[in-house]
């Protein structure tokens, strides 16, 4: 179900990405003068599009989290190797905690102030943040081979 989720997710939010603006370079052409004086376009609401992204990406980041921790406690293991696993998905959290300070941020960029240059460090910095979070949560797993393997070995 999860991946039917993201799946989904992935398919339309790529369709809205190229269905923001009607005609389609009127995304980047809506703020030049002699091109709006010249033609008529349509563009949704580019904020509430980029938020409601950034909530659904987020919830993905919790069902990513939740999903495993609560087969990890019902597998056949030691209470160490269980308290290990937890640790490598703990960086799940801070992916997650990553996520909902970047909806704040994306609704402060948006919504809550008028100069977006300065605003738009933080969603930048937080997105960042979250991609690597992510990627280290992802590459952990690989990392018992250090402790069991040829690293331990040498």
């Amino acid at each position: 179900m999860a991946i039917a989720l993201v799946v989904a997710y992935f398919i339309i939010w790529n369709i809205l990405i190229f269905r923001q603006c009607a005609p389609f370079e009127a995304f980047w052409n809506q703020l030049v003068p002699s091109w709006t004086a010249t033609h008529s376009y349509h563009c949704t609401d580019e904020g509430a599009s980029a938020l409601t992204n950034t909530i659904i990406s987020t919830i993905s980041d919790f069902i990513a989290f939740l999903l495993p921790m609560i087969l990890l406690w019902k597998l056949q293991m030691s209470m160490k190797q269980k308290i290990a696993l937890s640790a490598v998905f703990a960086v799940g959290v801070l992916v997650c905690i990553v996520g909902v300070i970047r909806i704040y941020y994306y609704s402060m960029l948006y919504f809550g102030s008028y100069d977006v240059t300065w605003q738009a460090y933080r969603v930048f910095g937080t997105t960042d943040t979250e991609l690597l979070l992510a990627t280290i949560c992802a590459s952990a797993p690989a990392l018992k081979v250090c402790h069991d393997g040829y690293v331990s070995s040498i």
